[in-house]
């Protein structure tokens, strides 16, 4: 045996041990000794985006955090890759052995920390169990689902019970949502006047000369829009119980789109699959009914160069749906996701060296008055800009929405509940810390 070889396996021996001794714990009370922490599904393509990224958040903002997951081996070797990528060692972060299988072990793991970071999906399937463990545990849950019936569904089982035991559960903390609800809040504040309607235009692309040669997206962002098809009924029953009279509206209402229409010289055609609008227009209706602020209808858009390109997304998103209402067709594009998405989606996810060239902008338009007169006479515009938004920001925000309920508490609701992000983080300063973190911000008046 070689010297290297010797002091690999050596190293190696005591990075087993270390975590052996940590684990040896898991039946002691870790009440007064929580950590701040927990990222739950640390092997996964996003919960190892955000260890990395807790290694300079942690000491940036002076949390304690660990992992957590079901094989110990790979979240070792999750450890070993963040540390690899930040040049830190992490010999001595915790982990913590949590199996959905096993809900006593989800119960210990959410009574070791204060915050569960989950990123465990599809959270239609594998959430509520989570969920559960937080709210006995006293834990808050913050997740990064992009899954309107499992939001809604959870708002509707257990937002008494989150009250009771006063924690929060949040979802839809990552790049599709948490932006983007919070710019709607932040512009209907600027607007100086009475916005009557928002419009959101979402654009992706590779920086300058570089193209994509691998997936765009992992299977488990490909597995959740399944389930965002497949459970819509469902989630129509759930959302007709949460909201019996519907939500609130007020005259005038803004005039309906053509499922193609033209805006900045790009042509748009409707996110029909997503969670903007659920989460968005449970946002406003939340701060209707406990703040009194005027609900502003709501709709997102993709924008696309092309007006055939617009046309082929749109009926191919109208085709999918219309798929996902039957099981044999769901069964055959989970299992064979990169054939079925032209190369787009593959297990393997995004090539990381295509990440940090892949940009989101996302423009923000209300339109409403200045003064109460007949006829709209203002438009607003905010743009939010990032970069390797799918995965690596996503981590962030998720991480940075933990650091914000942890030191930011006298800004949030008084009692715990369900929340949206905009309805918890509204008061916050959540924007502005994920602006030190590669989010731009750029406000626009148009007369």
């Amino acid at each position: 045996m070689n010297g290297s070889n010797f002091i690999l396996q050596k190293v190696n021996k005591v990075f087993s041990e270390v975590k052996w001794r940590v684990l040896k714990q898991e039946s002691m009370s870790t009440d007064p000794d929580r950590l701040d922490l927990i990222v739950f599904g640390a092997t996964g393509y996003t919960g190892k985006c955000a260890v990395k990224n807790l290694v300079s958040l942690s000491k940036q903002y002076n949390v304690k955090w660990g992992i957590a997951g079901r094989n110990l081996a790979a979240l070792q070797n999750s450890l070993k890759w963040a540390s690899d990528k930040t040049g830190e060692n992490l010999i001595d972060i915790p982990i913590v052995i949590a199996d959905l299988k096993t809900e006593s072990s989800i119960l210990i793991m959410a009574k070791k920390c204060r915050v569960l970071l989950n990123c465990v999906g599809p959270y239609t399937w594998y959430g509520e169990t989570v969920v559960k463990a937080c709210i006995e545990a006293k834990t808050h849950h913050l997740d990064i689902t992009g899954e309107p019936y499992f939001m809604e569904h959870i708002q509707y089982e257990y937002n008494l019970r989150a009250q009771e035991s006063e924690v929060y559960i949040v979802s839809a903390c990552g790049i599709e949502t948490l932006p983007l609800d919070m710019g709607v809040l932040m512009l209907q504040d600027m607007f100086e006047g009475q916005p009557n309607s928002m419009d959101c235009y979402i654009s992706f692309g590779y920086e300058g000369s570089k193209r994509q040669k691998g997936a765009a997206l992992h299977t488990g962002t490909w597995d959740s829009a399944l389930l965002i098809g497949k459970m819509e009924d469902k989630r129509k029953e759930i959302h007709r119980k949460l909201y019996p009279t519907g939500l609130k509206q007020f005259d005038p209402l803004p005039e309906p789109r053509a499922p193609v229409h033209k805006f900045n010289s790009r042509y748009c055609v409707e996110a029909i699959i997503g969670p903007d609008q659920s989460v968005i227009s449970r946002t406003q209706q939340y701060l209707y009914e406990n703040q009194g602020r005027r609900p502003v209808p709501f709709k997102s858009y993709f924008m696309l160069p092309y007006w055939l390109l617009a046309w082929g997304f749109y009926i191919a998103a109208l085709v999918f749906l219309m798929l996902t209402k039957f099981n044999p067709f769901c069964i055959l594009l989970s299992k064979f996701p990169q054939l079925y998405s032209f190369g787009m989606v593959s297990r393997e996810g995004p090539r990381e060296d295509e990440l940090e060239f892949f940009k989101m902008k996302t423009v923000i338009q209300a339109t409403g008055w200045e003064s109460k007169t007949s006829k709209k006479d203002k438009t607003m515009q905010l743009t939010l800009k990032c970069s390797d938004p799918g995965y690596n920001f996503t981590s962030t925000i998720l991480i940075m929405a933990g650091i914000t309920l942890l030191k930011e508490t006298e800004h949030l609701p008084a009692k715990g509940g369900v929340f949206t992000p905009g309805a918890l983080f509204y008061k916050t300063n959540i924007m502005d810390e994920l602006c030190k973190q590669g989010l731009t911000i750029e406000k626009e008046m148009k007369t």
